[in-house]
């Protein structure tokens, strides 16, 4: 059997594939994006591979569910589309495999940037880019975002678990991807304990208010986030070196 995809059409083109959360491609086009979805598909068995994971099948493409007009999509504070897939219940167990994923994949971050001094953490080495201190603050930033589309009772969970952990003290970057994490799991899993599926609404901190939400939504977006920043900061330090 080969792999369902989801696409989404605004300002960009992103091609999702349900089988494989995390995984997905970026163009500006429709055609763009599925013709990066190949070698996106293929970085993303390895990925997995490397690390002891258990791989699903190849066998080529289905475009499932195509959704266009989605407002600034791929921009900062931008809606994203809530597909059918995300429209099906999470339990305890696809918690549990998401939240492997982002352990490896936060491990993964921090390893690229702890150690690093002050200089590289505020170099711009690329026209348009953030710096690595900015695009680390903006990961986690995106993560409290997306913990605060839950509703207020799961965003206090998060943020009454962090002032516990760490008082209310600012944290410099690479400390706050550490720190925040865990809290923000234990956001997750009480939503998950409440019956929090959805889909729902919350219009603080959006120009998007009537944006749709599920449970699983939310977990796509934890995944697909950073490592579409990891690839970033990969580019970055590249090019600071």
């Amino acid at each position: 059997m080969g792999f369902s995809v989801n696409l989404e059409g605004g300002a960009w083109w992103y091609a999702h594939v349900v089988e494989l959360p995390g995984c997905f491609s970026r163009g500006v086009s429709r055609a763009e994006a599925l013709g990066a979805l190949p070698g996106a598909v293929d970085a993303r068995l390895s990925w997995l591979g490397k690390r002891g994971l258990t791989c699903p099948g190849g066998g080529g493409f289905t475009v499932i569910e195509e959704q266009v007009g989605v407002a600034e999509l791929g921009e900062s504070g931008g809606a994203v589309a809530l597909f059918l897939s995300d429209l099906e219940p999470v339990d305890a167990l696809f918690i549990a495999e998401a939240k492997r994923l982002m352990t490896l994949s936060r491990g993964e971050l921090l390893g690229l940037v702890s150690g690093l001094d002050e200089d590289a953490l505020d170099a711009e080495p690329i026209l348009g880019k953030r710096s690595l201190r900015r695009d680390l603050n903006h990961v986690v930033n995106a993560e409290e975002w997306y913990v605060s589309r839950l509703g207020h009772r799961y965003q206090e969970v998060y943020e009454r678990g962090l002032r516990a952990a760490v008082g209310r003290g600012r944290l410099f970057p690479v400390a706050r991807l550490e720190a925040t994490r865990p809290h923000m799991v234990a956001a997750l899993e009480a939503a998950l304990a409440d019956g929090k599926q959805g889909p729902f609404t919350r219009g603080r901190y959006t120009r998007h208010p009537k944006e749709r939400w599920t449970l699983r939504k939310v977990l796509r977006r934890f995944l697909e986030h950073e490592r579409e920043h990891i690839g970033t900061m990969e580019r970055t330090l590249k090019a600071i070196k």
